[in-house]
């Protein structure tokens, strides 16, 4: 789907790719806007995003091409784990751009998804290759050092890179971040997410079968259940 006009919003995520009006309500979390802004260039290929949203983080509730996306100052993308949704700027001078906030913004999503010991263990092998922009508040944390990681890593691959886990000093991280970008660490997040609505429907079944059993039983059995 080529996007001709800056004018509106495009979700992509999830089906088909359609556009949707600003009018209408975009839902953004609140501080943030989305404004009216320049097109993308013709050449934007929105099947390429749509398959890596599908591939990194599935159980995301929709993902935004916007034209311009703004809270304190102008962004370039952001993650929304309130309302499960990711949204991404158009730049008309460069789709690797694009693709490479959208990685950031749902390694975000993955976070969400890690365990407590995981995310630590996580951002232990960050902070030791991690860039420092002297912005303990927002860049230097290891949320955003962790993303930033996983961005640059994830377009390494995209242009062909080849991961060889014995050129690291731990192969742990650089295998478990090929693990995120092949779609393995999704696969086991929707299997979990299958497995926990499995059991509570199992669990709300039982309970609805005990409740009309206790019906057919004695007063005097029924007042000690």
């Amino acid at each position: 789907m080529n996007v001709l006009t800056g004018l509106n919003t495009v979700k992509f995520w999830p089906g088909p790719a359609q556009e949707v009006d600003l009018a209408a309500a975009v839902p953004v979390p609140e501080g943030w806007s989305i404004t009216s802004g320049g097109a993308p260039g013709p050449t934007l290929d929105v099947s390429m995003l749509v398959e890596i949203v599908e591939r990194v983080a599935p159980w995301l509730d929709a993902a935004y091409l916007v034209p311009k996306l703004t809270s304190d100052r102008p962004w370039g993308g952001m993650h929304s784990a309130a309302l499960k949704s990711i949204y991404v700027t158009y730049n008309a001078r460069s789709q690797a751009v694009m693709l490479e906030t959208l990685y950031h913004e749902l390694f975000h999503a993955v976070q969400r998804r890690l365990s407590d010991d995981l995310k630590q263990r996580i951002e232990d092998h960050t902070y030791a290759c991690a860039r420092r922009y002297d912005d303990e508040k927002y860049l230097d944390t290891p949320l955003e050092q962790c993303a930033r990681l996983f961005e640059t890593f994830a377009m390494y691959l995209e242009n062909g890179g080849v991961v060889i886990t014995s050129r690291y000093e731990s192969s742990w991280l650089p295998s478990f971040l090929t693990h995120v970008y092949s779609g393995g660490f999704a696969r086991e997040v929707l299997e979990l997410d299958r497995r926990e609505a499995a059991a509570a429907v199992k669990a709300e079944r039982r309970a609805a079968m005990w409740s009309r059993a206790k019906t057919f039983l004695p007063n005097f059995l029924r007042e000690g259940i």
